[in-house]
């Protein structure tokens, strides 16, 4: 059996100035980087496209059949937990094959919390 096609999306805020994307399109190009075999994309929550559900439609009509959304915010309240799941939900009924999981807040995963606890200690000390 042949192995699930993957794919990461980055769900970031989003802001109607483009040159705050940069940052995030250079975390996507790294990720990409380490992950050849995956499909890594970007979606914002305001501001910009593609929201959740384009993106993962985009990905679920280039084959992909297993998707990870991950919010990169230090926390995941507000839009994250009121208009993500709907999204989600969305694009599960357009494509009910499609595998979605939403991981926690990038800042909430006890790996970043750990170098964000030492990156400030090192500033200090």
């Amino acid at each position: 059996m042949a192995e699930a096609k993957k794919g990461l999306v980055l769900l970031v805020h989003g802001s109607r100035d483009p040159e705050w994307m940069a940052p995030f399109e250079d975390l996507r190009a790294a990720i990409a980087a380490r992950l050849p075999a995956a499909r890594v994309t970007i979606a914002c929550l305001q501001f910009r496209a593609p929201t959740v559900e384009q993106a993962l439609s985009a990905l679920a009509q280039e084959g992909i059949e297993e998707i990870i959304v991950v919010p990169v915010f230090i926390s995941a309240l507000g839009h994250v937990l009121k208009d993500v799941p709907g999204q989600v939900d969305k694009a599960r009924k357009q494509f009910p094959a499609l595998k979605v999981t939403v991981s926690e807040a990038v800042g909430e995963l006890q790996i970043v919390k750990d170098a964000m606890r030492d990156g400030l200690v090192r500033l200090v000390g």
